[in-house]
C-alpha cells in the first residue's frame, strides 16, 4: 500500500500525509542521531575516566615504589656503627667502650642497649650477625634483647 492509498484510507489529503510522514522520518533520524551522539559522548567520558583512573593507579604505584625505595635506602644506609655511636652518646660513653670487653655496669648496660638498638634498626640481621658486630656470642645478644624487652 503506497502513501496515497493510506492517506485516502485515513481520510487525509495525500500531500499533507506525505509531509507528516517526512516530518516523522526527520524526527526519527534526529532522535537516532542524538542517541548515537549521546552514546558516543558517554563512551568517550567513560574512556577518559578509565584513562584518568589508570593514570592515578600508575602514579600511586610509582609513589609507593619510590617510598619503599626511600625506606629501604634509609634502613640500609644507617650502619650499625651509627646506631652504636648514638647509644654511646646517650649513655655518655665512647664507641670504643661499648665495643670493648669492659664489664663495668654502666658500659655493659650501654652495650646491651646498643645491641637492642641495632636489632631494631636492622631487623634483617640475625643474632649471630649482631654478635659478630659486637664480638660477642649470639646468646649474649639474645640476653641483651630479652633484658631490653625485645622478642624475636
Amino acid at each position: 500500500m503506497d502513501v496515497r492509498e493510506r492517506a485516502f484510507e485515513l481520510g487525509y489529503n495525500p500531500e499533507f500525509y506525505r509531509q507528516i510522514i517526512a516530518k516523522r522520518e526527520r524526527e526519527e533520524r534526529l532522535r537516532v542521531e542524538n542517541l548515537e551522539k549521546e552514546q558516543a559522548e558517554e563512551r568517550a567520558r567513560k574512556a577518559k575516566e578509565l584513562m584518568e583512573r589508570e593514570a592515578d593507579f600508575k602514579r600511586l604505584r610509582q609513589e609507593s615504589r619510590e617510598s619503599l625505595e626511600r625506606i629501604l635506602v634509609e634502613r640500609f644506609q644507617t650502619t650499625a656503627k651509627d646506631v652504636i655511636t648514638l647509644v654511646a652518646g646517650k649513655h655518655g660513653v665512647r664507641y670504643e667502650d661499648i665495643m670493648s670487653r669492659n664489664r663495668v655496669p654502666a658500659i655493659a648496660l650501654a652495650r646491651q642497649e646498643a645491641m637492642a638498638a641495632v636489632a631494631l634498626a636492622k631487623p634483617h640481621l640475625t643474632t649471630p650477625q649482631i654478635g659478630k658486630i659486637f664480638d660477642r656470642d649470639h646468646t649474649t645478644v639474645r640476653h641483651a634483647l630479652k633484658k631490653m624487652g625485645i622478642t624475636r
